[in-house]
């Protein structure tokens, strides 16, 4: 009986383990802010209950102390994360548009994202395009100001993004989980109980989870630090935007309606012009086959009425 009672409440144990850890894994937000020196609330014998795993050892990070941890060291290396915007205009769209992705090469950075809109006749148009550059953050200065020179810049900004804290408080948690999962290897080499060691392999991996975590967290800082994001938005004017007069006067403003209007109808004539011309072999064929049709109808209607015409003489 006693037998049979001890099997139950083993079974009861396994079971409230399981489903212990099927919902801590399914909400990975949660999980990443767990406490790496957390208990499983698994139960130990009296032998091993000195190295029970969730016990962090003496002198090890704890979850709240990321940012002393790293900050309050001493001289702190801050992560920061920059942010450039661009917004400029040119004459000359493919030469500017050519140069930006060879001088982010140059710079040792690369194209993360691009797109273009808007249509272009006889190299004159309405085009725009967004450019998203990774560069190297040491280079990111002389970068934006080669990009300046490209054409006339309408607005230029920085945004910056200090994640030292965050970052640190990261590197700390990762470190306790590290101290974790190896206290657990240890427990494990030397567990000889099978429910002990089915308590200690899902706390293993429940801690496998979060360094996989926290180390994507961490990598993906190291890379938006390392390179900074640069949007160059270029657009293409057949005028450039006069800095010295943003608001022209009523008068201009006519002026460059109608001036604008002559443009667009001189685009528009040009449209039609190419159109046609492209369209002209189509034209060629239909109107070829459309003339001998008509040839050969001529012909046997002419035909017809001569033998009419002769057959009238005879009977006459």
């Amino acid at each position: 009986m006693k037998k049979l009672t001890c099997i139950l409440l083993a079974a009861f144990m396994l079971a409230a383990v399981f489903s212990g850890c099927s919902a801590k894994g399914s909400d990975g937000e949660a999980n990443a802010d767990m406490a790496p020196g957390y208990s499983g609330g698994y139960g130990y014998d009296n032998d091993n209950s000195a190295d029970a795993p969730g016990k962090p050892e003496e002198g090890s990070p704890e979850v709240g102390d990321g940012e002393t941890a790293g900050i309050a060291a001493g001289a702190v290396d801050r992560k920061r994360i920059q942010y450039v915007t661009v917004d400029m205009e040119t004459l000359e769209y493919d030469t500017a548009a050519a140069k930006l992705k060879s001088m982010a090469a140059e710079a040792g950075g690369y194209i993360d994202s691009s797109r273009e809109t808007g249509l272009s006749v006889s190299g004159r148009g309405t085009r725009r395009s967004e450019f998203v550059f990774r560069i190297p953050t040491g280079e990111l200065d002389g970068f934006t100001a080669k990009v300046a020179g490209l054409g006339n810049v309408l607005s230029q900004y920085t945004t910056t993004d200090d994640v030292t804290e965050k970052y640190f408080d990261t590197e700390a948690r990762l470190a306790a989980l590290k101290l974790e999962r190896d206290k657990y290897m240890e427990l494990l080499d030397r567990a000889d109980n099978m429910d002990y060691i089915i308590s200690l392999t899902n706390a293993l991996s429940e801690v496998n989870y979060q360094i996989e975590l926290y180390t994507g967290t961490l990598n993906k800082y190291d890379s938006l630090i390392a390179y900074s994001t640069v949007t160059v938005n270029l657009s293409e004017v057949v005028k450039l935007t006069d800095p010295e007069d943003p608001d022209p006067s009523f008068g201009q403003k006519l002026a460059n309606a109608f001036s604008g209007s002559l443009e667009a109808f001189s685009l528009m004539c040009q449209t039609i012009i190419i159109g046609l011309t492209a369209a002209l072999p189509f034209l060629i064929i239909p109107a070829a086959a459309v003339i001998i049709v008509v040839v050969i109808v001529a012909r046997r209607s002419k035909k017809r009425r001569r033998a009419a015409l002769e057959a009238s003489k005879k009977d006459d």
